[in-house]
């Protein structure tokens, strides 16, 4: 063997021997590194859901998700919606599909401004039969009527009761409404809703 072909040799055995002790080194660096730091603090926040307040208003979405949070049971929530289509000129609904159908219809793409409403509306008439929104609380609507569509005495300090008649009257003849009165009476049920 020639003798340069034998110094190659040396070189990448050396070559070797040195890439292998960085490397235990900068193992050894981790190890030592971890064993001083012994305290891992972790902090977050972890969703699991929309749940809301017992105590507040629902929206569509806590009433289209009454049987996973289980507030109120099957056999209220049926008693809510009789109430409901029983004072409603607006709404048929009575079983708990039907409610599922009318907050489908009010929400995405294929939606229409009295869908819309509707859908918002009738979380308002659940709110009130299950006690969450009492009648006679005081609320201002002039933000959302501006125009006081719903005839209202006092449009600034309406009670719910009054505020609900108002929408009533107007389901006589539902293709006269427009759609930005219709888009008025679903924001104010909308703030029914979060009263």
């Amino acid at each position: 063997m020639s003798l340069s072909k034998k110094r190659g040799r040396v070189t990448s055995s050396r070559l070797a021997v040195l890439c292998l002790s960085v490397l235990i080194a900068v193992g050894s660096i981790g190890v030592v590194y971890g064993a001083w730091i012994d305290e891992v603090i972790i902090s977050g926040s972890i969703s699991t859901g929309n749940w809301e307040d017992p105590d507040e208003g629902g929206s569509p979405g806590f009433w289209g998700s009454w049987n996973s949070h289980k507030t109120y049971t099957e056999a209220q929530v049926l008693e809510f919606l009789v109430d409901a289509d029983t004072g409603s000129m607006w709404l048929g609904p009575t079983t708990t599909d039907g409610m599922a159908d009318v907050f489908r219809a009010g929400s995405g793409r294929g939606s229409t401004s009295e869908s819309r409403f509707l859908r918002q509306y009738l979380a308002t008439l659940l709110n009130v039969a299950s006690g969450r929104l009492n009648l006679s609380s005081y609320h201002d609507v002039t933000l959302h009527d501006a125009e006081n569509f719903l005839e209202l005495q006092s449009p600034s300090s309406a009670t719910a009761a009054e505020i609900i008649a108002g929408m009533e009257d107007r389901a006589d003849d539902p293709a006269a409404i427009t759609s930005k009165q219709y888009e008025a009476m679903k924001n104010i049920s909308e703030a029914l809703n979060k009263a």
